[in-house]
C-alpha cells in the first residue's frame, strides 16, 4: 500500500499534502458519488497542529463594544455617525488593553424611550420631567434601525441586538419613602457625601436608613404597545439575520434587563405573566428563523417552558456576570443546579453580558480564591461574548501585569493569573479574549487520491479549545481552494456537508483540475459569497487572509 502511495503521489521532505479541485473560479458542486474508498490512499499532511496561543478573531464571539442608538419620530438620532462608528475598523476600546486587541462584535442598544409616555427623558432645575409619547414606531423610525442593521452587514461585523425604553440605558429608577411615595427620579447626579448608586445617580432612604425605590416603569402605559412594537421591529432582525449574533429579549425595566418593575412580576395568577408575553410575540413573530433569543434569567425560560413548548432559539444574556454567587440576582436558586439547567441551551446559543463589580463585598466570581473554578465554569456555561466596556475596574485588573489595580476609589489587589497547566499561567483578561466563544484547531489532516486522479479524499479532525461552540444559527459552508503560485486555480464547495467543528470526511472532484503542484486550502464560511463571515482556525501559522481560508496541505496532481 505505502508504495502504490508513492506512485500516485509526489512527496516532499515533509510529505506535504492536501485537498479539492475544480477547472475554473467557479463555486460548484462537483459529482463525487462514483468515488472508491478503497482506492484511495491517504497521508497526513505536514503543518503546525497546535493551538498558536494567538488572540484570533472570528465571527460571533469576543469582547463586544456597545452602541447607543436612540430611535425618534424621524429616525434613529445622528444617523449618518453611528452608521460610522459601526464601520471603524477600530471600537473605542483598542489600544486600551495590552493585547492591542480589538472588538469587532458589536452590542447595538436601541432606545424606544420617544415612544413610551412613562420614559423620563429630561428633568429641569426644578425636577420637572418631559417624558416620551406612546404610539407606533413611525415609518423614519424603523427606515433608521433598518439602516443601522445594514450598516453592521456593509461592515461584515456580527451584533447583539436589545430593545428597551430606558431612556439612555441609564436604568431609570423612581425612589420613595416608607410609603412607597415617589420622592424623585434619580436623573439627577448625585454631589458631595450622599450615598450613590452604580451610576453616579443618588439614593433616597427611609427612617431606618434603608434604600427604597418603586418599581420602575419606563415602559408604555398600554402594554400592548410593547407587543405592536416587537410585531414590526421582527421583519427587520429577520431580513438582516445573517449579521445577528443573538437577540436580548429586553424590552422591560432598567437597561431592559427585564427587571425592577411590575411587568417582571405575575399578571394575575401566571407567574412572570407579561414577561412570557413579551417572549412569546417575539418568538411567534420571529418564526421559523433561527436567530438565538435570549432573556436575563434562567427562572423566565423555566417559566416559560412550563406553560410553552421549548424551543432551540432560547439563551441567557447575564448582565450581572461573576458580581456575587447569584450573580446579582441572575440565579434565583442554587448557581449549580440553574447552570446545569442552561447548559442544553448555551450548547447552540451564545451566552454572555457583563462582568460586575461586587462593590466591595469580596464576593465577586472573578476574586482569587474563586478565578480558577470561575474559569473551568466557563467551559460548562459556553460563554461567548462580554462587554469591553463594563465593568471597567474589573477588566483593567484582569490585564494588569501585577494584578493590582487602583483607579476612582476602586481598589483591587487580587492574583489575577489563570493556570493554564504545565506550571504555567496567564492574565484573566488574556485568557477571556482567546477563549470566548468557540476557537477550533486542526489536529489531524490527511488528503489521498484515488488511482485514476479523479478524486481526492479528505479526512479532517478538529479540537474546539474554546468556552463555547458555533451558535446553532450558523451553518457553515466548507469550500476546498487550489493556488498555484499565488494564484487561485479552482474551488469546490464540499457536498452535504456543514461544519460543526466535528470530524469531517468528504470527497472532491480533481478530473478537471490541470496538472501541478497544489497549496490546498479550506474556507470555512456562510454561503453568502459577499458577507461570509469566514472562520480562521487557531493552528499557527495556516491562516491566508487573501483567501480568507485555512491551508490544510498541498498535493501534486
Amino acid at each position: 500500500m505505502l508504495d502504490k502511495c508513492k506512485k500516485i503521489f509526489f512527496t516532499d521532505f515533509f510529505c506535504i499534502l492536501l485537498l479539492t479541485g475544480c477547472d475554473n473560479l467557479n463555486l460548484f458542486k462537483a459529482d463525487v458519488s462514483n468515488v472508491k474508498e478503497n482506492e484511495i490512499c491517504y497521508v497526513k499532511q505536514s503543518i503546525n497542529y497546535e493551538d498558536s496561543n494567538e488572540i484570533i478573531y472570528n465571527p460571533d464571539m469576543g469582547f463586544y463594544s456597545a452602541v447607543d442608538l436612540q430611535v425618534l419620530y424621524d429616525g434613529v438620532d445622528n444617523l449618518t455617525s453611528k452608521c460610522k462608528e459601526i464601520k471603524k475598523t477600530a471600537s473605542k476600546y483598542s489600544g486600551s488593553y495590552s493585547s492591542g486587541a480589538k472588538f469587532d462584535l458589536l452590542h447595538l442598544k436601541f432606545d424606544l424611550s420617544a415612544f413610551s409616555d412613562n420614559a423620563i427623558r429630561a428633568i429641569d432645575d426644578n425636577g420637572k420631567t418631559t417624558k416620551g409619547n406612546t404610539g407606533d414606531l413611525t415609518q423614519e423610525a424603523l427606515d433608521g434601525i433598518e439602516q443601522i442593521l445594514k450598516a453592521v452587514e456593509d461592515a461584515g461585523k456580527t451584533s447583539i441586538v436589545r430593545f428597551c425604553y430606558d431612556y439612555k440605558y441609564q436604568g431609570q429608577k423612581k425612589y420613595a419613602d416608607e410609603n412607597n411615595k415617589v420622592i424623585i427620579d434619580n436623573l439627577v447626579k448625585a454631589t458631595g457625601n450622599q450615598k450613590k448608586d452604580s451610576n453616579g445617580y443618588r439614593l433616597y432612604t427611609n427612617s431606618k436608613g434603608e434604600t427604597v425605590y418603586a418599581d420602575v416603569e419606563p415602559n408604555p402605559e398600554d402594554f400592548q404597545t410593547i407587543i405592536n412594537h416587537i410585531n414590526v421591529i421582527a421583519p427587520l432582525l429577520i431580513k438582516h439575520m445573517n449579521s445577528i449574533t443573538a437577540i436580548e429579549c429586553g424590552m422591560i425595566g432598567p437597561y431592559g434587563e427585564m427587571h425592577s418593575t411590575t411587568l417582571a412580576k405575575n399578571k394575575g395568577s401566571a407567574e412572570y405573566g407579561y414577561i412570557i408575553e413579551v417572549m412569546d410575540a417575539f418568538l411567534k413573530a420571529l418564526g421559523n428563523t433561527k436567530i438565538p433569543f435570549l432573556v436575563r434569567q434562567p427562572a423566565f425560560l423555566k417559566a416559560y417552558i412550563s406553560s410553552n413548548e421549548n424551543n432551540d432559539k432560547f439563551g441567557l444574556y447575564n448582565d450581572g456576570y461573576l458580581g456575587s454567587g447569584s450573580d446579582l440576582g441572575t440565579f434565583k436558586e442554587d448557581r449549580k443546579t440553574e447552570i446545569e439547567y442552561l447548559m442544553p441551551f448555551t450548547e447552540k446559543t451564545p451566552y454572555g453580558g457583563e462582568l460586575c463589580y461586587d462593590d466591595g463585598s469580596n464576593e465577586g466570581l472573578w476574586r482569587a480564591r474563586f478565578l480558577n473554578d470561575t474559569v473551568d465554569e466557563m467551559y460548562k456555561v459556553h460563554l461567548s461574548f462580554l462587554n469591553i466596556g463594563w465593568n471597567h475596574h474589573v477588566l483593567k485588573w484582569a490585564d494588569s501585569i501585577n494584578s493590582y489595580y487602583n483607579e476612582d476609589g476602586v481598589e483591587i489587589n487580587d492574583k489575577n493569573l489563570v493556570d493554564i497547566g504545565d506550571g504555567n499561567e496567564e492574565r484573566f483578561f488574556q485568557y477571556l479574549i482567546k477563549h470566548m466563544g468557540y476557537r477550533y484547531v486542526l489536529i489531524d489532516s490527511k488528503i489521498g487520491m484515488d488511482n485514476e486522479k479523479k478524486h481526492l479524499g479528505f479526512k479532517l479532525t478538529f479540537k474546539n479549545n474554546g468556552f463555547a461552540n458555533i451558535p446553532y444559527h450558523r451553518e457553515k459552508i466548507m469550500t476546498v481552494i487550489f493556488v498555484k503560485d499565488d494564484e487561485k486555480v479552482s474551488e469546490q464547495i464540499v457536498s452535504n456537508q456543514i461544519f460543526d467543528g466535528k470530524e469531517k470526511e468528504f470527497y472532491v472532484s480533481i478530473s478537471n483540475l490541470p496538472q501541478g503542484e497544489y497549496q490546498v486550502f479550506l474556507k470555512i464560511s456562510d454561503s453568502n459569497e459577499d458577507k461570509s463571515y469566514p472562520i480562521e482556525l487557531a493552528n499557527t501559522d495556516i491562516w491566508d487572509n487573501t483567501w480568507n481560508a485555512n491551508e490544510i496541505g498541498s498535493i501534486i496532481k
